[in-house]
Order: structure tokens, then C-alpha cells, then sequence
């Protein structure tokens, strides 16, 4: 089997090797109770008389708490006490009332716990929003397909490694899981984690899956299974093979992503992701997608070198040429001479089973995607 892979320009960053991380948030935003006690006081109407009532409480579902002041009357006519307003948690408090003042002083009343503060965000900051497709709005017949209860042996399912332990099956024409975009921004560009069959021998097959925008066809997504579908069975488990008689099936998803064709989808717009009459994959899990606005293309650093300068000359767009050599001369002479490697826009493919090696340089592209495939 030899290896194929290819570097495609799309998204805006900067990395630097050998280290290469990514990373995304899937938060609970927990409540934080930060109720502030409510405090009442009745006006002073010459001597001073303790009102007898009890402090009324207020407490919201997050756990903050109002408490409604004793009145405080006076010896003429008490003022009148009022409490202060709780900060709970998620949900709304009930009204608390303080006792009455003896000395004319009526009750301090708190008014509702409102909701708590959320806690910051869990994981890295991303410039993407992600929408699980299980929180979507299905039709068609499209299902959604859940983990219900713990596993109860070793191997793994696709529902078991959907990011929110559910996903959205499509298995038929007309079948759609679609979302609206709450981000309030122009999105244009999308990124979808999917899985298709594997072939029936291995080695994955290729299709393709609908994207519909308020509920007009927009463009078509390339999807492919030649990179997952590993067989844990028949003595595979943590060693996983490529043939599906050996059963016990793991490494379901794929993502694919594209930037969207025409007009971007703007705030309020629903997207659709769907499974048309030219998309020919028996069946598709969809598990999120995540929607960006990626800031406009780079320039090239004054004093980087491009892969495509005369001395490399990597060739974009050709499934036929292979760069590796070029790629990595150009590698090479950046650590050299502690230059910054330019990857202008294209798709650049390469064959070399030991891959690309870099180290200690700075490598940066007008908008940078990296794939593999893999070819027999």
C-alpha cells in the first residue's frame, strides 16, 4: 500500500513544528450562585422600635440567596423596609417577607433570586461554533440514534463515539438534519464530523452529502471512508485491521469541510445538511457541524519562502505531480536559514510514507488545511 497525502490551503493560522495541536470545546455551562442578601431597614420616626418579624428568604434553583430585612419602625410611623435583590443560579427564587415592625414599621420584602452567573466556558477558545446534530431539527425521516446505557463489553459503536454520545442517521433520500445559525455572524465556512460505510472488502469508499441553505440547495460536500472503518475482532482489539470480516468495528468518523458557495449564511438562516438523490453512501451518521467566519486570506510574510519559488517549485493542484521532494527542500532550507514557510493557496500532493519532517520553524499559509488520504 503506498501513501498518499496532500496539504490543502483554506484556513487562516499559523503553526509552528514539530508541535501541532487542535482542539475543541464541548461546555456545560454551570450556574454559579452569587445570591447577594437583601437587607431592609423601616425609616426612623423618633425613639427606635425593633420590628418582630422574621427575615423572609428568597432562593433561586442555583442555589443564591435574598433575604428580606426585619422592618425597623419607629415610635410614629414606622418606615417601611424592603429587601434586597438574590442572585441565584438558573431558575427564579420566590418572594420573601420580613415581619411586621411593632413600631408601625411594615415588612422588608426581597424580591426574586434571578438567574446565576455562568461559569467561564470549559476547553480552548475556538473561532468555530459547534451544533450537535442530535440538537438539530430532523425530517424526512432522518433518526436520531443515542448511547442509552453503558457498554457492556469492550468495542466500540458510532453512537459511543459521537462527540455528544448521539448522532443523526440518514439513510434515505429526502432525509435532513438541519440547524439554525444563533452564532450572529455571516458564516462561510463549515466544517461537518460524518461517517459513511466502509467498502465491503476495506480500504473505504468516497460520496458525497447535500448542504441546503433555508431550505435551498447550495453545494454538495465530498465525504470518504478510506481513512476509518478499523476491525477490532478476531484478535485485533488495540491492533485494529482493515478487513471487515474480522468484525468489531471502531474509528467511524470523518470530517470534511468546506467554504460555503455563494452568499454566506447569515444570522437567523438555517443550514440543512441532507441526503440527496446523488449522494450514493447507503447511509450517513452525522455527529456536528461547526460553523465559522474565518478572518480574510494572509499575505505572505516579507522575507518567508514559498513553497512554489523557483528553487522547490511545488505544483498546486495535481493529483498527479508528487511534492515531496519539493516540499521538503523547502522545509529544509526555512530551518536553514530560520525563515517562516509560506504555503500559498492550492491543493499540494505528496506520496512518502515517512511524511514531512519539520522542526523548530514557523509555518504559515493564506488559509491552511491539512489532509491525508490514503491510496492502494
Amino acid at each position: 500500500m503506498s501513501f498518499a497525502s496532500k496539504i490543502r490551503i483554506a484556513m487562516a493560522c499559523a503553526l509552528v513544528a514539530p508541535a501541532l495541536a487542535c482542539s475543541t470545546a464541548n461546555s456545560d455551562n454551570a450556574g454559579t450562585p452569587t445570591g447577594s442578601a437583601g437587607h431592609a431597614n423601616g425609616g426612623s420616626g423618633g425613639g427606635v422600635q425593633a420590628g418582630g418579624g422574621s427575615a423572609g428568604v428568597v432562593v433561586g434553583n442555583g442555589g443564591g440567596v435574598s433575604n428580606g430585612g426585619n422592618g425597623t419602625g419607629g415610635n410614629g410611623t414606622g418606615g417601611n423596609g424592603t429587601g434586597g435583590n438574590g442572585t441565584g443560579g438558573n431558575g427564579t427564587g420566590g418572594n420573601g417577607t420580613g415581619g411586621n415592625g411593632t413600631g408601625g414599621g411594615s415588612a422588608g420584602t426581597g424580591t426574586a433570586g434571578t438567574g446565576g452567573t455562568p461559569a467561564p466556558n470549559a476547553g480552548a477558545a475556538t473561532p468555530f461554533i459547534s451544533y450537535e446534530a442530535e440538537d438539530g431539527t430532523v425530517g424526512g425521516g432522518a433518526t436520531i440514534v443515542k448511547l442509552t446505557s453503558p457498554p457492556t463489553d469492550r468495542f466500540s459503536s458510532p453512537e459511543l463515539e459521537a462527540s455528544g454520545h448521539a448522532y443523526v442517521k440518514l439513510s434515505g433520500q429526502g432525509q435532513y438534519v438541519e440547524w439554525k445559525n444563533n452564532t450572529g455572524k455571516n458564516i462561510t465556512f463549515i466544517n461537518v464530523r460524518e461517517a459513511i460505510p466502509d467498502a465491503p472488502g476495506g480500504g473505504g469508499i468516497k460520496s458525497t452529502l447535500d448542504v441546503y441553505i433555508n431550505g435551498t440547495y447550495r453545494q454538495s460536500l465530498n465525504v470518504s471512508s478510506e481513512q476509518t472503518w478499523g476491525y477490532e475482532g478476531n484478535n485485533h482489539y488495540n491492533n485494529e485491521s482493515a478487513n471487515p470480516a474480522d468484525g468489531n468495528p471502531r474509528t467511524f468518523y470523518d470530517e470534511t469541510h468546506a467554504f460555503l458557495i455563494g452568499n454566506p449564511l447569515a444570522p437567523g438562516d438555517t443550514i440543512r445538511i441532507e441526503k440527496g438523490a446523488q449522494n450514493n453512501a447507503n447511509f450517513y451518521y452525522v455527529d456536528v457541524i461547526d460553523l465559522e467566519a474565518p478572518p480574510p486570506a494572509a499575505a505572505q510574510p516579507a522575507g518567508s519562502i514559498s513553497i512554489t519559488d523557483a528553487s522547490f517549485a511545488a505544483k498546486p493542484d495535481d493529483p498527479n505531480t508528487d511534492n515531496s521532494t519539493a516540499l521538503q527542500n523547502a522545509i529544509n532550507q526555512a530551518q536553514s536559514q530560520q525563515k517562516t514557510l509560506w504555503l500559498p493557496s492550492g491543493t499540494f500532493y505528496f506520496k512518502n510514507t515517512g511524511g514531512l519532517n519539520a522542526k523548530g520553524i514557523t509555518i504559515q499559509g493564506r488559509r491552511l488545511e491539512c489532509e491525508e488520504s490514503f491510496t492502494g
